[in-house]
Formats: structure tokens, C-alpha cells, sequence
């Protein structure tokens, strides 16, 4: 069997404040899509960091395709893990084009210019994005919608074999948010894994073959979509009661009302 594509073992995630909480010997295979969920404030935007190596860990390590992360270099690693962040910074003029094809930068030696073949990999994945009547656009005249949409589309150009979301829908209206969700579950479908931050429970349903249950005690427990939608979890995980139900045959969760 080929080595999990990304592994932690031991691994402390350094939370300020935060006591420590277990060990955590996690893997995540291609084929596998993720969902992070847990209340605001209990560290899945820091775990999505600390996994991607932007953050280092309390203790413990990493493996990237059976590899001590810190033992492939940048380029490399950006070849395996692409990294969709919350807030983007537009600090600079550009064309929306030109922005897609900074995905490409991993595959290229110093001064070289992106290929023809990059080119048509970054108009595919705006096109895919449903922006491709804005490529010649500047991207500071992009609405947080179009902006997050256009953040997607370099990471399908970058073409990493692990793409890491943090809230992958922020931003998007309801049909852009099913059309990412779809577009990433293709993606996995054709080999790739995935792991997203997500605060909608029925999209994480929906959309994910396996969850992260992230306490704001550092607990953690993980596992198949359908060994994890445990209602009495859920409810502890989010501190909230909820009730259920049944909608083409998929469990839907929603809050139940407390009255005092």
C-alpha cells in the first residue's frame, strides 16, 4: 500500500492559552475528502495552517508522502499541498488571468515564463470557476464572491495532489457554494484528497467522506462521515442541541430551539 498521502504523528497543535490536549496520529489518503468542524475559536483554521507547514506544531511531525515535510523544499511541497486562505491580500494591480497563473510558479525554474500548456490550465480552471468573461479583469474590481471563486481557480491551476480550504464558501452565494463543493468532490473523485473548514454540517454531509470533530478543550476525534454523525457528538462538539432528519435518504442536522 502507498504511504498516506499526508500524516501526522504526535502532533500538539501550539494554540496560546490552549491546554495540551492528546496526541494526534491522523492520516489522509487520496481519495479522501475532509471536513474540519468545530465551533469558532477551537483552532481549525490553525490545524489547516500547522498541516499545510505555515505553522509549526506544538510537537510531533509531519509526513508528506511518507516524507518529513520539512525535507521536500517548497516548490515541492507546493506541488502537493494547495492552500485556500479566508482573506485574500490585493495589496497589487493585476489581471485576473495573471492571478490564476501564479498556480503555475511551483512547476517553473527561476525566470521562466509560464508555457502555452499553462495558459490553457489557468483559462480551464477559470472557466470551471465560471469567470471566464473576467480574466482580462483587474482583480481589485472583483466582488468577495468573484475574488474568493478566482482564489479556487489558482488553486486548480497550481494542480496540487492535497488541496487545504479554509471556509472554501465564504463569500459565495448558494449556487456557487454547491458548484465549489461539486467541483472539489470531482476533484477527489479523480485521485486527490481534500480538506476543508467548514461551519454547515450538511454540506460537510454532503460533500465529505470524512470528518474532524475539533473541540475547543484540543479534543479531537475523526474518522468515516457515518461512524462520526453521532447527534450526542455533534451536540457536545457545538455545545447547541439538534434535531434530525431524513431528506433523500440524507441525514440533515439543524438546531433545535431551548425554551426557558
Amino acid at each position: 500500500m502507498s504511504p498516506p498521502l499526508l500524516e501526522t504523528r504526535d502532533l500538539l497543535l501550539d494554540i496560546p492559552g490552549r491546554p495540551t490536549s492528546s496526541r494526534w496520529n491522523w492520516q489522509i489518503r487520496a481519495g479522501q475528502s475532509w471536513a474540519i468542524l468545530g465551533p469558532n475559536g477551537a483552532g481549525k483554521t490553525t490545524l489547516l495552517m500547522t498541516l499545510a507547514g505555515l505553522r509549526k506544531p506544538r510537537s510531533g511531525s509531519l509526513q508528506l508522502d511518507g516524507r518529513a515535510l520539512e525535507k521536500h523544499s517548497s516548490s515541492a511541497r507546493a506541488r502537493y499541498l494547495g492552500v485556500l486562505f479566508q482573506q485574500h491580500q490585493d495589496d497589487f494591480p493585476a489581471r485576473v488571468l495573471d492571478t490564476a497563473l501564479m498556480g503555475r510558479h511551483p512547476y517553473l525554474r527561476s525566470w521562466q515564463t509560464e508555457s502555452r500548456e499553462d495558459q490553457e490550465l489557468a483559462r480551464r480552471a477559470l472557466q470551471r470557476m465560471d469567470l471566464e468573461d473576467l480574466q482580462e479583469r483587474n482583480l481589485q474590481t472583483l466582488s468577495g464572491g468573484e475574488r474568493q471563486r478566482l482564489a479556487l481557480a489558482t488553486l486548480l491551476t497550481q494542480d496540487p495532489q492535497l488541496l487545504l480550504l479554509d471556509e472554501p464558501t465564504n463569500h459565495l452565494d448558494l449556487h456557487h457554494q454547491m458548484a465549489v463543493l461539486a467541483l472539489v468532490e470531482e476533484e477527489v473523485s479523480q485521485g486527490k484528497s481534500a480538506l476543508m473548514t467548514l461551519h454547515d454540517i450538511n454540506l460537510a454531509v454532503r460533500f465529505c467522506s470524512h470528518l474532524f470533530l475539533l473541540y475547543p478543550d484540543g479534543q479531537a476525534c475523526w474518522g468515516t462521515r457515518e461512524e462520526m454523525l453521532e447527534l450526542k457528538a455533534l451536540e457536545k462538539l457545538y455545545q447547541q442541541p439538534l434535531m434530525t432528519t431524513q431528506v433523500e435518504g440524507q441525514t440533515l442536522f439543524f438546531p433545535r430551539s431551548v425554551r426557558k
